[in-house]
């Protein structure tokens, strides 16, 4: 009996262009994507000098892709040395154990369990602090940026009116010249008088600066603060500009907790600092310090 073979139809090459069956149009919508698959991009791994320059660029990088980095936990090593041995960090929709002081706070509905976690570790034979992702999964999408608050109706800032209005005691000396009954022209005292005045009501008051603490060496703080400014520049030239505030405030004698009350900028553009480079290097000291204390676990 002949037994009949099936013989293979050679795949033509004009398959590639074959067009695919229409879709059904009543068919339901593909079911969402599970958010446990969402990744965001993780903080680059590598080595940094100092455990701010890791955590200041790693904090940037996750920003800029729409979440953010908090502390986890922190530790300073067996000896209680001052030198921060391990940084762990987790997402801020992540949970964690919320301090006393927290506690009495209204629970924070953005956490929602976001498993991702990475750590900042300090290697005693490199001498360095290696930024390492333990877990690069997020179980949410970016945070959106929120618009710019637009001003109410009716709004009589100075910034958004067509005309300033006048600064104050400009109208009442106004009064004083127009009613001058002599008509005659003042006298150079009180020319004196009006414009040292004037002078004064122009000048903006300065707020008033709240007292800092850095603990450790001082000028060990300033050298690693000036790090840290590094970090949030590319321009090897800018970067110079730092080094240079730090080696005019170390010259000097000034630590960081001075600078801070003085808010004295003009200072290092007197000494050749870019004005730019001047005023970041002082007005910024508030934020290191403040980020400082918050990642020394105090």
């Amino acid at each position: 009996m002949a037994t009949a073979t099936a013989t293979a139809t050679p795949a033509s090459p004009f398959n590639c262009f074959a067009v695919a069956p229409p879709t059904d149009p009543n068919a339901p919508p593909p079911p969402p994507p599970d958010p446990s698959m969402l990744q965001l991009p993780p903080p680059l791994e590598g080595w940094y000098v100092t455990w701010e320059e890791a955590f200041g660029k790693s904090q940037a990088f996750a920003e800029s892709h729409g979440y953010r980095l908090v502390k986890k936990r922190s530790s300073r090593g067996e000896t209680g040395g001052n030198q921060l041995k391990a940084l762990y960090l987790i997402c801020d929709r992540g949970i964690f154990k919320p301090s006393v002081a927290k506690i009495r706070k209204r629970p924070n509905r953005k956490r929602i369990g976001c498993p991702f976690d990475m750590s900042i570790l300090w290697n005693s034979r490199q001498g360095l602090y290696q930024v390492r992702v333990r877990n690069p999964l997020h179980n949410h999408g970016p945070r959106e940026k929120t618009p710019p608050r637009e001003p109410s109706p009716g709004s009589n800032l100075p910034f958004l009116s067509e005309e300033l209005p006048p600064r104050l005691g400009e109208e009442e000396n106004e009064e004083e010249r127009e009613g001058d009954g002599d008509g005659g022209t003042p006298s150079a005292e009180s020319d004196a008088q009006q414009q040292q005045q004037q002078q004064q009501q122009q000048q903006p008051s300065k707020p008033a600066v709240k007292r800092i603490k850095v603990r450790g060496l001082r000028d060990v703080a300033v050298k690693a603060y000036c790090e840290w400014q590094e970090s949030y520049v590319q321009s090897p030239l800018l970067k110079a500009e730092f080094r240079k505030a730090r080696d005019v405030a170390l010259e000097n004698g000034l630590d960081l907790e001075q600078m801070h009350l003085d808010q004295d900028w003009e200072f290092f553009v007197e000494n050749g600092v870019k004005k730019g480079i001047a005023r970041r290097f002082i007005e910024d000291i508030g934020e290191w310090a403040r980020l400082f204390e918050e990642l020394s676990g105090n």
